[in-house]
């Protein structure tokens, strides 16, 4: 099994007595997954033909709250674009969309911004953000 990871979970024990024996969960390293990080950019593409978002991340270190967003598209967005996911980050902080929300999001082509607004694509100041994901 090589690459693969065999994790164990031990269940709790309930009303006080010994905990049951542990279950094993093997992780299985996915061989199509790629990621990508962009540092001091604020639009690019992940892929430009047809893939899954798995995840994504970005930092704001703007004193301004931006957005970041994701459109299904194989082009670098452009002013007035529109998403199809968007979260906000606040200054100062960085965020963290994982599998349980993306869920694989489909797309056609996977292009992302970080936006002075919401709803719709306006470009922020490139040095004060940086975005990371992976895809399939």
């Amino acid at each position: 099994m090589s690459g693969h990871r065999l994790i164990p979970i031990v269940p709790s024990a309930e009303g006080g007595s010994s905990p049951s024996a542990p279950i094993y969960v093997i992780l299985v390293p996915n061989p199509n997954l790629k990621s990508f990080a962009v540092f001091g950019s604020v639009a690019g593409v992940a892929k430009a033909s047809a893939g899954n978002l798995m995840s994504i991340s970005a930092s704001n270190s703007n004193a301004a709250t931006r957005y970041l967003q994701i459109f299904d598209q194989n082009i670098v967005p452009i002013l007035n674009d529109i998403p199809v996911l968007e979260w906000q980050i606040v200054t100062s902080a960085q965020i963290l969309v994982g599998y349980d929300f993306l869920n694989g999001k489909p797309m056609s082509g996977i292009a992302w911004g970080v936006s002075t607004t919401s709803g719709s694509y306006t470009a922020a100041t490139a040095a004060q953000h940086n975005v990371e994901g992976t895809y399939i």
